[in-house]
């Protein structure tokens, strides 16, 4: 099954066009009318509509709709990761939008930060691409119930080039690895023990942090202070402040255990919610059929 992912502008409108033209991908909300379908699209879950189980021109797809507004502020700030998450990953862009294409090069380019945070200092490429592809699934209860459990595994062997390509930009920006290797070159034969090394510099750790989405950013600092005794609860406005705290964070021996707790806390509420929602999007029957095939990836 294809996934593909519409940013549109006016939810509502698209979609009363859609039920018109294709009435046989939605469920039994579509007869409420598009101004229900949008809204329950918007005000639920993690801002996305779904039809799964689609067949145009003999090819099954699943698509989702999601507006404009909630797709960059997703790219940019992390607030559900649902969409951020999902671009962290190859893609293939059908029609490109020059707003998608900039906040989605923070979104690489943060999730090179996080992977980072996560790593030790030095670590294989393989490590890289399996921390970052890794990201949305933290916190995700489908994988603990439907998801085949080798799926980040599976997603990196089969598209280390592919990964290589879209990540190899983002390693001179990051600025805290050493020599890049000349192998990342993108379109050259894939060594998944290529090693890469980054600094353990305080100044340079803090300012991963420092630059992560603040959704993000917020949930470390207040986890590390919550565990230390901090008297002050939160990352202080004034800049210095925050990137003198931010590199006492950063520089701590559990920082990886306090990044994957705050993006799981993102990611664990929509994730569930969206799922709830696919139930009434998707309709009984495209539902049963759905699960069990996820279920029958985990044999």
């Amino acid at each position: 099954m294809v996934d593909l992912i519409f940013g549109v502008s006016h939810p509502e409108h698209w979609h009363y066009l859609n039920i018109k033209q294709n009435p046989s991908h939605y469920s039994f909300l579509a007869k409420a009318g598009a101004q229900s379908v949008a809204a329950l699209q918007e005000k639920f879950g993690a801002g996305m509509y779904f039809n799964p189980d689609v067949t145009v021109d003999g090819l099954r797809i699943k698509y989702g709709v999601i507006s404009m507004k909630h797709l960059i502020q997703d790219l940019t700030e992390w607030n559900n990761f649902y969409v951020a998450g999902r671009l962290q990953k190859p893609i293939k862009i059908l029609r490109g939008d020059s707003r998608v294409k900039l906040s989605n090069d923070q979104n690489l380019l943060n999730a090179l930060r996080v992977a980072l945070l996560l790593l030790p200092a030095k670590f294989t490429e393989k490590q890289l691409y399996t921390a970052i592809v890794g990201l949305s699934y933290l916190g995700d209860f489908r994988m603990t119930f439907g998801e085949n459990p080798k799926k980040i595994e599976n997603i990196v062997n089969a598209q280390m080039i592919h990964l290589r390509g879209l990540y190899r930009p983002f390693l001179d920006k990051v600025g805290s690895l050493e020599a890049i290797p000349e192998a990342l070159k993108a379109g050259t034969e894939v060594d998944a023990e290529i090693v890469l090394e980054q600094s353990w510099d305080i100044k340079t750790r803090g300012s991963l942090l420092l630059e992560l989405p603040k959704n993000v950013r917020d949930k470390v600092v207040i986890s590390w202070q919550k565990e230390n005794g901090s008297g002050v609860i939160g990352v202080p406005s004034n800049i210095l402040e925050s990137m003198e705290l931010c590199q006492k964070v950063a520089t701590s021996p559990k920082i990886d255990q306090y990044v994957k707790k705050a993006i799981g806390d993102i990611v664990r509420i929509p994730a569930l919610t969206q799922s709830i929602k696919g139930l009434l999007t998707a309709g009984p029957s495209k539902s049963f059929k759905y699960v069990g095939e996820k279920l029958s990836k985990r044999k």
